[in-house]
């Protein structure tokens, strides 16, 4: 039996590729930890856009929940983890549907002790 946990996060565990006008009142990252409906992290047009979080401790992911809002969902959603030489490795990729539902990816196996650094690459937005 697995346990669902979620990971508590604080703002400086994140970091973004961009702000929507650099407005980070109303789009920054604290948006995308502060459990509100109403707002949201928003980066500036383009692709690749990114999330990394760095974690406090050992992890293990089998999972990933995310929501779009309708007509901004990227087409292919990646996530790597940063080795201990400073490259990034893809670990896991899936290629959301564009609508405001949350959607769920699950893993067919799980990531064990990730801790070093996790990003999440947003591809080919619409």
């Amino acid at each position: 039996m697995t346990s669902n946990i979620e990971i508590q996060l604080n703002e400086t565990q994140l970091r973004v590729s961009s702000v929507l006008n650099k407005d980070n009142k109303n789009y920054g990252k604290k948006n995308l930890i502060d459990d509100s409906e109403e707002t949201c992290w928003n980066s500036e047009a383009g692709s690749p856009q990114w999330i990394q979080i760095t974690p406090t401790k050992s992890i293990s992911l089998d999972s990933i929940a995310l929501k779009f809002q309708g007509g901004f969902a990227a087409k292919r959603f990646v996530i790597e983890t940063r080795q201990e030489d400073g490259t990034f490795t893809s670990i896991a990729e899936f290629f959301p549907d564009d609508h405001g539902k949350q959607q769920i990816s699950f893993f067919s196996f799980n990531f064990i002790d990730i801790y070093l650094l996790l990003k999440f690459k947003f591809l080919n937005i619409r």
